[in-house]
This record gives structure tokens, C-alpha cells and sequence, in this order.
């Protein structure tokens, strides 16, 4: 199911988002424990979603630099932060 992705770099506060296809269980392991909750991945999804293709910097993996928030219609399946406006 096509999903909202809203990424909050929470050191400039600013929130990006982008449209994505999550499987059809909401399943949020990937975004809450896997490999999508390092901020090294965070980092890379928050810059494509501003429009730029950095080099993956494995030195910004970390805990805590970047929040989410995935919303299916008006839905939230997942929600590490409050504010929802984005650029």
C-alpha cells in the first residue's frame, strides 16, 4: 500500500517527505529495529528526498539524529515525532 514518509532531521528540525510502498501488514520492524532506523540509512532517505544523491557515509551511523513518522491515508503507522509540516 503507497504510504506518506516524513523524515525530521532533528538536529535542523527540518521534515522531508515522499511517497513509498510499505507491505500491505503495515509491518514497521524494518523503520523501528532493521536497517532503516540507522541514521545512515535515515540520512540517505532524507537527502533523496530533498533531491540529492550523497555518498553513504557509514561515520553517520547512530541512534537518534533523524525521526519518522509513515501515515497510510489518515493513519499513522508509525510515529516518532510530532510536528508533520514538510518542505
Amino acid at each position: 500500500m503507497r504510504a506518506d514518509i516524513f523524515i525530521k532531521n532533528n538536529t535542523t528540525g527540518e521534515v522531508v517527505s515522499y511517497k513509498d510502498d510499505i507491505d500491505d501488514e503495515g509491518n514497521m520492524f524494518i523503520w523501528q529495529q532493521g536497517n532503516f532506523s540507522c541514521d545512515c540509512n535515515r540520512f540517505l532517505f532524507f537527502e533523496r528526498a530533498r533531491g540529492n544523491e550523497p555518498d553513504w557515509d557509514d561515520g553517520k551511523c547512530g541512534d537518534g539524529g533523524y525521526s519518522v513518522n509513515i501515515k497510510v491515508g489518515e493513519e499513522f503507522y508509525l510515529k516518532e515525532f510530532d510536528s508533520q509540516s514538510s518542505t
